[in-house]
């Protein structure tokens, strides 16, 4: 992410070693974190080098030498602590290893890296303003990646931005790049540049702070990504302290920055089967996503358990994790598993404090979906309590599920009243007859396309009601005032039904707006597919958040546009 000189002593060290090591041995030219091993840089490079704060700030530190320290430097010891630079001493309160990465890593092979024992990753998903051609051309391959394999992610953008309107443009490029992705990890404003540093510390303080809030209130984990002088010198506000923060410290033994932090970067020189040269090492001290604080282990018999880590000051645990959790809920990024007595993951149902779970295979824990086994269908709430025995609104729709949470179809009684299912689930709220003609459409207003007119008396069944708007079993939808009840359920059991002077019989499931879609996506009368809608969607199955606004460009980074750091 940074870029430095390599410093006199570094270059001596090296010299020193040159006539020992073997003659493939390579060396990052520039000291840059960009992964790549090549003494060559480009123009656009090596202007991002001249341009970068971090180059003239290096702290005084014994970066470039961790390559050569005797021992396994960075590595994790049987009990699950992390050793430092030098292979010896355990680096107090880290919990987790990860890496920072851009397109100057080129394409990695994320099922190499995660095997190699990374536990997490920060993603540059771009660069100053909200422009297309400032995205990371490796954003989508990286997220989507991580995301197929289930390696967590935080993510970054960095920072050009000079003015209060390239701020917001940013923040802005930020939120699109971020769209219909959930990291587990902060989002992060990369401040390091000098264009950036020239503006003064109550500019930068207060560009921080509107990103934090705007990613805060987008439903992110917000944070900053600075040098420790740039924390010191530029970033010392107190306001800053409740937002997270990535410290950027190039030595062996750990950053010297005396504010609780969440995440250090260590070196840019870290190297990991999966990615070719080098690459930006990290460490979190802190537990995020709503997990729970430990590390999965392996026991004797080589099943999964869970050592837990004890709590310390500051939000940060300690590497004593010698207690292995049982009989509890264990949440690891938006993944929960339940532990039974002897520590091992719980497959399949389990009653657990009066209320059913699921299970899969891999001892996840099923939340706020539908899924369906041999013996039928199911829905876990949010909380992952599978619904038994009850009527109950499941999105838009009403449902019914048996004394073992199977959903119901057809005819069926629970708890002394009488319902009637669509073979999708989803349940008859009335019976009604047209008063007049009444037209009928394929969504709930004059809005949608007229599909065509019912005549006087016309019987329909109701399953859904959307303001003055009723949706039919055969998914049309008519206007509510259009309809007089002859029927309305649950009814009490027992109960004879009414005779039906026009001798009609009742709608079936399909019809004229079968082959319609609702404006919930679905396609009426079909079985239903699993969408893992939550419990909290809008009554009226439309998408309650709104698109933000997004600032109209700008007039590039002065005296040029933006060069790729």
């Amino acid at each position: 992410m940074r870029k430095h000189k390599l410093t006199a002593i570094v270059m001596a060290v090296i010299v020193g070693l040159a006539f020992t090591l073997p003659a493939s041995t390579s060396f990052a030219g520039t000291g840059t974190s960009n992964g790549s091993s090549k003494t060559k840089i480009s123009k656009l490079d090596e202007r991002a080098v001249m341009g970068n704060t971090m180059k003239e700030e290096a702290d005084d530190s014994n970066e470039g030498i961790i390559l050569f320290s005797a021992g396994k430097a960075w590595s994790q010891t049987k009990t699950g602590a992390f050793l430092d630079g030098n292979g010896k001493n355990v680096m107090s309160g880290a919990i987790a290893k990860g890496i920072d990465v851009s397109r100057h890593n080129g394409k990695i092979n994320w099922p190499k890296v995660k095997a190699a024992g990374i536990d997490y990753v920060i993603i540059r998903c771009g660069y100053g303003t909200n422009k297309k051609r400032y995205d990371d051309s490796k954003w989508e391959y990286n997220v989507t990646q991580c995301e197929k394999y289930g390696i967590p992610y935080g993510v970054y953008i960095y920072s050009y931005a000079n003015t209060t309107k390239r701020v917001k443009s940013e923040i802005a490029h930020t939120k699109r790049l971020l769209k219909g992705h959930h990291p587990q990890y902060p989002v992060y404003y990369d401040l390091e540049d000098r264009v950036v540093r020239k503006k003064g510390k109550t500019f930068i303080t207060n560009s921080a702070l509107k990103f934090c809030k705007a990613i805060k209130k987008a439903g992110y984990t917000p944070g900053v990504y600075a040098s420790r002088s740039w924390w010191n010198s530029y970033l010392s506000s107190s306001s800053m302290d409740k937002y997270e923060k990535w410290i950027a410290e190039w030595r062996n033994t750990g950053t010297i920055y005396s504010k609780p932090y969440g995440m250090w970067q260590s070196s840019s020189r870290y190297q990991v089967s999966g990615i070719s040269g080098r690459v930006d090492l990290d460490f979190s001290y802190k537990q995020y996503g709503g997990n729970t604080p430990g590390k999965w282990a392996k026991d004797s018999g080589g099943q999964d358990i869970f050592k837990t880590f004890k709590a310390k000051s500051g939000g940060r645990y300690s590497t004593d994790n010698s207690l292995t959790a049982k009989s509890a809920f264990i949440t690891e990024y938006n993944k929960t598993y339940y532990l039974d007595n002897a520590g091992h993951k719980t497959k399949g149902f389990k009653t657990i404090s009066g209320s059913k779970y699921y299970f899969t295979s891999a001892g996840v824990m099923k939340k706020s979906q539908w899924f369906t086994l041999s013996s039928g269908r199911y829905r876990a709430d949010g909380a992952g309590k599978l619904i038994v025995g009850k009527y109950k609104k499941v999105g838009n729709y009403y449902y019914g599920f048996d004394s073992k949470g199977i959903m119901l179809t057809g005819k069926a009684e629970i708890k002394g009243k009488c319902y009637v299912f669509m073979n999708n689930g989803r349940a008859y709220l009335n019976d009604s007859k047209t008063k007049s003609k009444t037209k009928y459409y394929s969504g709930p207003g004059t809005k949608y396309k007229k599909k065509g007119t019912y005549s006087k008396g016309k019987k329909v069944t109701v399953i859904r009601i959307s303001g003055k708007w009723s949706q039919l079993t055969n998914g049309c939808w008519v206007k509510t005032s259009g309809l007089s009840k002859v029927k309305t359920y649950p009814y009490a059991a027992p109960q004879v039904e009414p005779e039906d002077p026009s001798g009609e019989t009742m709608p079936s499931e399909t019809g004229e707006c079968s082959e319609e879609t609702s404006e919930t996506g679905e396609t009426p009368g079909a079985p239903e597919v699993p969408s893992g809608q939550d419990d909290e969607s809008s009554s009226d199955g439309t998408d309650s958040t709104q698109e933000s606004s997004q600032p109209d460009g700008d007039e590039g980074i002065n005296p040029a546009d933006p060069i790729e750091p």
